[in-house]
């Protein structure tokens, strides 16, 4: 899709395509005045966002933890189940090192900047509007306040451009709503619904993809409750966020894979020091890691 969207906009396929953002589209469309291949251009802005990422991450712990840590956080990010996604043409890479890079720039006093490659990460996912409770709970204090205001508003300009472009092109600001409905079988709902509709049809379930997103969901809502009393409280609420989000929807799937975006959970892998517990983790993951990969790669379904 992503694709698709760089190399022939969003009209084709009756207009389908518009609900995968426009942020991956434009950067893989930018790569490829130089490179001349959509394909190839795809996978190396994954590559560069993925090393971005790691080194962003990295910086953006060391800020609250020692070296080992930061280490640690970083190799289970690399070594999750669904981390192949970070070297294949989707948004994971591109979305991850955009934010961490926003949220580090945010953290060491540079608002304005910030708030610019925020607006980037709204560009990439629709759960790049987390950043702005993120960044409010990260304070304002240490930031000059017109700056720091200018950052802050800064961030939900690229949802804004998403909206806009919906509405220049189909007369309709939300028409990506409904596209979901009529295509994907999916609506907007409370996440207590979203929830009923998953453990409903999960009694009915012939596929194990279903348990896997349950697993995520409960992984997901007990760790924020952890982090956020226990470490960043701005982190327990953007995994808090991540769970109603990925909750809030008629037909709860990919749980599995887009927890990649919820880096806190990482930060907590990151703070285990007891080196069995490490090295278990560390071949259960890589163990699911090839298993979903070699899916993938077999083009068939893995999140």
């Amino acid at each position: 899709r992503y694709l698709a969207i760089a190399e022939f906009g969003y009209m084709p396929d009756a207009g389908r395509n518009i609900v995968w953002y426009p942020g991956y589209p434009i950067a893989i469309s930018l790569l490829n005045i130089l490179v001349g291949n959509f394909a190839v251009s795809a996978i190396l802005v994954s590559l560069f966002a993925h090393v971005a990422a790691n080194l962003l991450f990295y910086k953006l712990v060391r800020l609250d933890y020692e070296k080992e840590t930061a280490l640690r956080a970083v190799w289970f990010l690399n070594i999750f189940p669904t981390s192949f996604f970070l070297q294949a043409a989707y948004t994971e890479a591109l979305f991850l090192a955009s934010l961490f890079g926003s949220l580090y720039l945010w953290r060491r006093g540079h608002p304005v900047f910030a708030g610019a490659l925020g607006a980037f990460v709204t560009t990439i996912r629709p759960n790049g509007l987390l950043l702005l409770p993120l960044l409010a709970l990260e304070g304002f204090s240490g930031k000059k306040k017109l700056p720091a205001v200018v950052g802050f508003l800064l961030v939900p300009l690229g949802f804004v451009l998403y909206l806009s472009l919906n509405y220049f092109l189909f007369d309709d600001a939300f028409r990506f709503s409904q596209i979901y409905e009529a295509y994907q079988s999916q609506v907007f709902v409370p996440p207590w619904v979203g929830l009923q509709n998953h453990f409903s049809n999960l009694r009915h379930a012939t596929e194990w993809f279903g348990y896997f997103d349950t697993a995520s969901l409960i992984v997901l809502f007990a760790a924020s409750l952890y982090i956020f009393f226990k470490m960043r409280k701005s982190y327990g609420i953007y995994t808090l966020g991540s769970f109603v989000m990925f909750t809030s929807t008629s037909f709860i799937l990919s749980t599995t894979r887009y927890m990649l975006a919820v880096f806190p959970l990482f930060i907590v892998l990151g703070r285990i020091k007891n080196r069995y517990l490490i090295l278990f983790l560390s071949v259960f993951f890589f163990g699911l890691m090839y298993h979903y990969a070699t899916l993938f790669w077999q083009h068939k379904w893995a999140f």
